[in-house]
């Protein structure tokens, strides 16, 4: 899925509803979203899409606990949540 092309492109709302389908998948493309965290402008967006990571993080946390193969990507995303969480000064509780 190319989800990245819609983000690229400046059509927020399509991407942000193929992002949202993919995270009801568990197929969350977390380098778009975090692509979209960096790109975005205004700390306002930034911390939209900060929440929808972690929204999405929390709706497949169970499906990545029982894929070993998915244990790097959680890694990855749990180092990039706290990462951004402290830039925009938002709480993941």
């Amino acid at each position: 899925m190319k989800i990245s092309k819609y983000f690229l492109s400046g059509e927020d709302e399509p991407g942000k509803q193929l992002l949202q389908d993919a995270t009801d998948k568990g197929q969350l493309d977390a380098i778009f979203v975090i692509g979209m965290l960096l790109m975005a402008e205004g700390s306002e967006r930034k911390q939209e899409y900060l929440i929808m990571l972690n929204n999405a993080y929390i709706n497949t946390r169970r499906s990545w606990n029982l894929r070993q193969t998915c244990y790097k990507v959680r890694s990855y995303l749990d180092a990039c949540l706290v990462k951004f969480a402290k830039m925009f000064g938002i709480s993941l509780e």
